[in-house]
């Protein structure tokens, strides 16, 4: 009773202030907020609709008024309405920004851009505006452009996971699986938690042939989702390709529980209740019910491919062999890419046998990785990304094997710790430019004292200081955490000018009270917090 009563005061409050005479424009764009916090989307465009109408020149009116639209999924109304909003202001950013989220949703691409162009004219600092834009060159497949928004965008705000997310499947996309990998590595470090990160992880992995760890992301992003019938289906392919049928066949019915009219959960389901190398796993009958189902949802030419092991598999071989005929007939006139494998299933249709997948193995991702390599270099720089420009996250000694994981250009995707990947230059490890599956002459002599010619130390990497005289001693600190930040004055908000990691050892210029003036070489000074640093 007492819910009751307070939903019936609430809507006669609500009623009331409708209801008071000589409400001002103020009041109306002031309810419009307070609607649309409250999730009470129509009363809010009434109220946003009521403030233009007591006041059309409001731009921040018609700005709402379309965000809420947009919520509502109306954006073909919140693009007219950012319009209108421009036409007041036209040298605003964010409704720039604006418009080009709503006609993104609408597919228009070309207009999305150049909204975004025009916004980062006004506002070139804008972080939101690079990510979304290369979201938007992501969609028309210009991956490299995408990469650099994306770039961009962790530049001026490198705490943002979903930056890092993007540009991980703007990599994938590059076929540089390497880097996807170690953005979503960077994304899920600032944000363990997130579900897609680990679905995009888990997918590189699953291309790479790392399949028990792309079941290790799957399953952590099934704990966070567990309604998502997508998640499971791709884990179900990855016990598949490690011959754990049971769990693969388990991932696969979860999944068309979930979502019993998810055709691609269907058709995998059907798969493999058709050709599965176990016996036990094999049902002909309920593989066909199913890939007819899938096949009456959608428009998917390779469920015919399904229909027919199906087919074959209930024991109806001449009904095999038609479904892939009509495959490969419809195919070729689509101009679509025709297997080899389709051409051998049907000459076993004809012959009247089932088809059936090889039995499958763990695989040594790609026969070459993981691969385990040791150190040449005493140190050697561990970066964050395949650049000797880019931060370095770790030092490595001389002799210490590190695990490869995957390689791009001249870099080593290495394993640090578990969950915890950089970049390391080939020349650091025992035989420059080698790694698995290459053979390469016996390595040069390497100056253990220092990092490796091809890699020279940047500013922000310091070699280990020498033991000083009288003469030559100054004041130094180590820093103690993993990441200091050094900065432009002795000031928390101040611009961070370097980065620096745990164990380097900096040169005191200056110190007051609370803050270090410190050293980084070639000229290069900053600030840093007492509280960052060892004597």
């Amino acid at each position: 009773m007492r819910k009751i009563a307070f939903q019936i005061l609430v809507f006669v409050l609500t009623a009331l202030l409708f209801s008071r005479p000589g409400i001002s424009q103020e009041d109306w764009y002031e309810k419009g907020l307070f609607f649309n916090r409250t999730g009470q989307y129509d009363k809010a465009v009434e109220a946003f609709s009521k403030a233009i109408e007591a006041d059309p020149g409001n731009a921040k009116a018609y700005n709402n008024r379309g965000a809420v639209r947009y919520i509502q999924g109306r954006y073909d109304d919140a693009v007219k309405d950012y319009t209108r909003a421009l036409d007041l202001s036209p040298d605003s950013a964010p409704f720039y920004i604006n418009r080009a989220a709503a006609r993104f949703k609408t597919g228009d691409y070309d207009k999305t851009l150049a909204d975004y162009d025009r916004a980062l004219q006004l506002d070139p600092a804008s972080a939101d505006a690079f990510n979304n834009r290369g979201m938007a060159r992501y969609f028309t497949g210009d991956y490299d452009r995408a990469v650099a928004d994306h770039t961009r965008a962790i530049e001026l705000n490198p705490d943002v996971p979903e930056y890092y997310n993007n540009r991980g499947a703007a990599w994938f996309r590059k076929e540089r699986p390497e880097r996807a990998i170690m953005d979503y590595s960077l994304a899920l470090g600032l944000n363990p938690k997130s579900a897609n990160a680990l679905r995009n992880r888990g997918i590189a992995w699953f291309q790479k042939e790392f399949y028990d760890r792309a079941i290790a992301d799957y399953s952590l992003a099934l704990e966070m989702d567990s309604t998502s019938a997508e998640l499971y289906v791709s884990r179900g392919l990855a016990f598949y390709q490690t011959g754990d049928y049971g769990k693969a066949v388990n991932d696969f019915v979860d999944a068309v529980t979930l979502e019993p009219e998810n055709p691609g959960a269907l058709n995998q389901l059907a798969w493999m209740l058709s050709v599965c190398p176990d016996s036990r796993y094999r049902n002909g009958a309920k593989a066909l019910e199913m890939a007819q189902k899938a096949k009456n949802l959608s428009s998917d030419l390779n469920i015919l491919d399904t229909l027919a092991a199906a087919s074959a598999e209930s024991g109806d071989c001449s009904k095999a062999a038609e479904f892939q005929e009509t495959l490969i007939t419809q195919l070729r006139e689509t101009g679509g890419d025709i297997p080899e494998e389709y051409a051998a299933k049907l000459e076993f249709y004809r012959t009247g046998k089932p088809w059936r997948a090889a039995t499958l193995h763990p695989l040594q991702h790609n026969g070459a990785y993981p691969a385990q390599q040791s150190v040449r270099a005493n140190p050697g720089n561990i970066r964050s990304a395949p650049s000797t420009d880019a931060l370095v996250i770790d030092r490595v000694r001389q002799g210490q094997a590190l695990t490869l994981l995957g390689k791009d250009q001249d870099w080593f995707l290495v394993e640090i710790e578990e969950s915890r990947l950089g970049w390391g230059h080939e020349s650091i490890f025992a035989s420059p430019g080698s790694g698995p599956g290459h053979t390469a002459p016996p390595p040069a002599p390497v100056d253990t004292a220092a990092a490796a010619p091809e890699e020279p130390p940047v500013p922000e990497t310091l070699a280990p200081a020498k033991a000083s005289t009288a003469a030559d001693e100054e004041q130094t600190v180590e820093v103690r955490v993993e990441v200091a930040r050094i900065r432009s004055l002795p000031e928390v908000n101040a611009p961070v000018l370097y980065k620096v990691i745990k164990g380097d050892r900096l040169g005191v210029l200056e110190e007051n009270p609370d803050w270090y003036r410190v050293s980084l070489g070639k000229d290069k000074t900053g600030w840093g917090h007492k509280i960052l640093f060892l004597p």
